[in-house]
C-alpha cells in the first residue's frame, strides 16, 4: 500500500507554485524554505505591494 506522503510533489527552494487553496488562494511566489518534517512550504509572494512569506500546506500549491 502507498502512503499519501509518497504521492506528494517534491519541492525545492526557488521553485515558482500557485497557491490553490486558503487565505492566499491564487497567490503565485518563490518557495523560501521547505520544512518536510511539518509537510509546508514557506512562499515568498507579493501582498499589498510588499512580499510577504506564508506558510502553506504542501497539498495547497502546484508547482509551475
Amino acid at each position: 500500500m502507498v502512503q499519501q506522503r509518497d504521492k506528494e510533489p517534491h519541492f525545492r527552494q526557488g521553485d515558482r507554485v500557485r497557491i490553490l487553496d486558503g487565505a492566499f488562494q491564487g497567490f503565485t511566489g518563490g518557495i523560501d524554505q521547505v520544512d518536510t518534517d511539518r509537510r509546508r512550504l514557506h512562499v515568498l509572494v507579493v501582498f499589498y505591494g510588499r512580499p510577504t512569506t506564508v506558510s502553506v500546506d504542501v497539498l495547497w500549491v502546484k508547482k509551475l
